[in-house]
């Protein structure tokens, strides 16, 4: 049992820390310091309420609408995520809260980290006992190719 849960927080950690790593470079290396510690977290709930806005949507898209699970996660659920992601950024550029493009980045990876988190959490639950890899990639390797 000890070894089952040291190898879980291992996994998750691989999943969670470059996300939360990157996120600090970011910030580490904003010379103006106008992003504040609070709009950070504020972006990083955001994410995490996108996930969970997300999921829902997959769910309900998947179980009313008779939708191939294959085109469906093929096309739609990453247009819906990066929508819901981009839904703060709007919002921060329409008010006017974003004065340069290390800002919009610290802010975008902070909802991303957020979504992040929530989605690899909801894949530690749900997925079967995958292999340390697979953590490995949820949490370098896809990152590196989208908006989180």
């Amino acid at each position: 049992m000890a070894t089952e849960t040291l190898r879980a927080i291992a996994s998750l950690s691989v999943s969670l820390l470059p996300v939360v790593i990157f996120l600090f470079v970011l910030i580490g290396i904003d010379s103006f310091k106008l992003v504040r510690f609070r709009s950070l977290l504020t972006a990083i709930l955001s994410g995490s309420v996108a996930a969970f806005a997300c999921l829902w949507l997959s769910a309900w898209i998947l179980g009313a609408v008779v939708a191939d699970p294959t085109v469906f996660a093929r096309y739609v659920a990453p247009a819906a995520e990066e929508t819901f992601k981009a839904v703060l950024i709007v919002v921060l550029i329409h008010k006017k809260r974003i004065g340069f493009m290390v800002d919009a980045a610290i802010y975008g990876f902070a909802v991303g980290a957020g979504f992040a988190i929530v989605e690899n959490i909801y894949y530690f639950k749900t997925l079967d006992n995958p292999h340390l890899v697979v953590w490995i990639i949820a949490g370098s390797g896809r990152r590196s190719c989208t908006a989180e």
